[in-house]
């Protein structure tokens, strides 16, 4: 157990890639590192001056990369905690969250507090943007990262593809979405809510066109029982026509 992890409440965590260490971000504006054997924290990243909303590793965990309600990104060192690097993605406004880009290195994915999600590289520079219609919060990539699936404030899920366009979009629940996570291999989404409810999504990715419909605006439990519910009454027909 880490009972003095943090000060104040915890907002991230993440393993680190040998499974022996838990990258955690919290709004007492720090980041730290802490031993899963010990329980103790072995290393402190400081220079937020807000809430540190989100901490994620580099894909060769040589850095950290955290974001804050103070408006900037920064890129540590893992080792010395040194800060290498302090950009601002959009002025003052709010980054609630730092993404790993799956096939590149060098570049991560920035949410702010806006209709935009950006493509930084870890120096600052502003590679491209996805633009939706409302705030957006949260997102996930397909098992073959050929699409971003981004949840906003008006509760549609966003489906853009790797140019940026949108390609689908679906109304999800009835109160905020807090999250959204994709199967790691199947075409399944599911998003959760301060409805307390969770729903499942099948997506109807056409990985060869794009721009044909992109999600099926119906729950995968749905669309099953509707399936279960076609075989049974098919059964009934036929055993009408065999009497």
């Amino acid at each position: 157990n880490f009972l003095s992890a943090h000060t104040k409440g915890i907002t991230s965590l993440e393993f680190a890639k040998d499974g022996t260490q838990l990258l955690s971000a919290s709004y007492d504006n720090s980041v730290r590192i802490h031993g899963l054997k010990s329980g103790r924290t072995l290393k402190e990243f400081r220079g937020h001056t807000s809430y540190a909303n989100c901490a994620i590793y580099s894909q060769d965990f040589s850095n950290v990369v955290s974001c804050s309600s103070d408006g900037t990104v920064r890129v540590w060192d893992t080792k010395s905690t040194e800060c290498l690097k302090v950009f601002k993605p959009q002025g003052e406004i709010s980054v609630i969250k730092v993404y790993r880009m799956p096939k590149n290195s060098e570049r991560i994915l920035v949410v702010t507090r806006s209709k935009e999600i950006k493509v930084m590289t870890l120096t600052g520079q502003k590679v491209k943007s996805y633009k939706a219609k409302a705030d957006l919060q949260d997102l996930s990539f397909s098992p073959r990262q050929t699409y971003i699936y981004a949840i906003g404030e008006d509760q549609v899920l966003y489906c853009f593809s790797k140019e940026g366009n949108i390609e689908g979009v679906l109304r999800t629940h009835a109160k905020e979405v807090t999250g959204i996570v994709h199967h790691p291999h199947k075409n399944i989404l599911a998003t959760y809510s301060l409805d307390g409810t969770m729903k499942i999504w099948r997506s109807a990715v056409k990985t060869k066109k794009v721009g044909l419909e992109v999600m099926k605006a119906e729950p995968a439990g749905h669309a099953a029982a509707a399936e279960v519910k076609k075989k049974s009454k098919n059964k009934k027909k036929a055993a009408a026509a065999a009497s």
